[in-house]
């Protein structure tokens, strides 16, 4: 988000160990304002991360107690009550304390917030299929706009067509589903039924590492940018607006996966792009 030129805070378990100093000092100097970030007696959590001979990455998790999970409603008093939008998602909506604190987050700021939800599934972190499931469900009825990818939806319900998860969401009440399909771009459905498909942009995959996530700032940067981060702004969102929201996402994306890791774009480096300028 800070990179693509948006306003971005971090709440979110950091250790104060050397990992978890690192991470403070680095996104800090990104511009993140992480005045709402706890800061619990607790290690920071270990994840190694190595690719496919397709580019799709393989986690390994180490670690439990760790400062992520340490996340207690307690500490919500530090997040801003007129925050614009609140993101949640991955495996900190299944495991505890930080799950319950997220839940109270989102019930406490549904309806001043937008709320934003990934499910980004884990299962090497929590293998419990259902788990992840009872979370999808429990934020299909409070998310104002859900992204998901075409894998998690086959990871959770094996065999579900990509429409019908859509259509379910819709009826649960998420305002805007947002599926990605790898090379084959993405799609996005509104609670008014405006459907658009954008594909992929051309890149040579080094590795997806932050793909998806980088595609999610975007998105939300592109709101931001536009004025849109908020429940009847996105409902209203007519096509054209939702094409260039899905073609900035997708290009960040795509430079994401054109590198090493998680190195996101900046701004800059989307701007010489024929056909992408951002506002």
């Amino acid at each position: 988000m800070a990179r693509l030129g948006g306003t971005a805070s971090f709440f979110g378990g950091l250790s104060r160990d050397l990992f978890g100093r690192k991470l403070h000092a680095a996104l800090a100097a990104e511009g993140v304002d992480l005045s709402a970030a706890p800061r619990p007696d607790a290690p920071t959590a270990l994840v190694m991360v190595s690719v496919d001979e397709r580019g799709v990455p393989l986690y390994t998790f180490y670690g439990s107690g760790t400062a992520d999970r340490m996340v207690t409603q307690a500490d919500l008093a530090s997040v801003p009550a007129d925050a614009a939008a609140i993101h949640v998602g991955s495996y900190c909506m299944v495991v505890e304390p930080v799950a319950s604190a997220l839940r109270a987050l989102v019930d406490r700021q549904r309806g001043r917030s937008l709320i934003v939800y990934d499910p980004n599934v884990r299962l090497t972190i929590e293998p419990d299929v259902d788990t992840w499931r009872e979370s999808v469900r429990w934020m299909q009825r409070r998310a104002d706009v859900l992204k998901v990818s075409e894998e998690d939806i086959h990871a959770l319900y094996p065999g579900m067509r990509v429409d019908t998860f859509i259509a379910q969401s819709l009826e649960a009440g998420v305002a805007l589903v947002v599926v990605t399909w790898g090379e084959r771009g993405v799609v996005a459905v509104t609670r008014s039924q405006l459907a658009v498909e954008v594909p992929a942009v051309p890149v040579t995959v080094v590795d997806t590492v932050g793909a998806g996530d980088t595609f999610q700032a975007g998105l939300l940067a592109w709101l931001q940018r536009a004025g849109k981060l908020t429940r009847r702004a996105v409902e209203g969102l007519v096509q054209d607006e939702l094409v260039e929201a899905l073609r900035f996402a997708a290009r960040a994306a795509a430079v994401t996966c054109s590198r090493r890791g998680a190195d996101l774009p900046y701004t800059s480096e989307l701007a010489d792009v024929e056909g992408f300028e951002f506002f």
